[in-house]
């Protein structure tokens, strides 16, 4: 899917486990998910933490060609401050994207559910 595209690139794959019969449904909160949420360095391989060079470097990778360089800046800056961000500059977490980039790259991904 499209979040493990940009968490792990175009390779990546993401498996939600169902219960087997029998087992309780379980929320997303009961699961591991929950527990890495709260870590801002945890990493959805389980490898050791990014440093924050690393992550930037990954969003550069992840964002190229769909988001120009200078969005990828303003993002990055606004994240590194996010707890001085004002309400007037939010809009700075929401970079522009290439959307003909997104639509190229959609049309050479096989017929899916949705």
């Amino acid at each position: 899917g499209f979040l493990a595209w940009m968490l792990d690139g175009p390779a990546s794959d993401y498996t939600v486990l169902l219960p087997e019969a029998g087992e309780p449904r379980r929320a997303i909160l009961d699961t591991s998910t929950k527990e890495h949420s709260a870590e801002p360095d945890a990493h959805p391989s389980d490898t050791r933490p990014f440093d924050r060079t690393a992550y930037e470097a990954e969003f550069r990778t992840l964002t190229e060609g769909v988001v120009g360089a200078g969005d990828q800046d303003r993002f990055l800056a606004a994240a590194a401050a996010l707890p001085e961000l004002r309400a007037t500059d939010l809009d700075e977490l929401f970079p522009a994207v290439d959307t003909e980039a997104v639509r190229a790259y959609d049309e050479t991904l096989p017929e899916g559910l949705f």
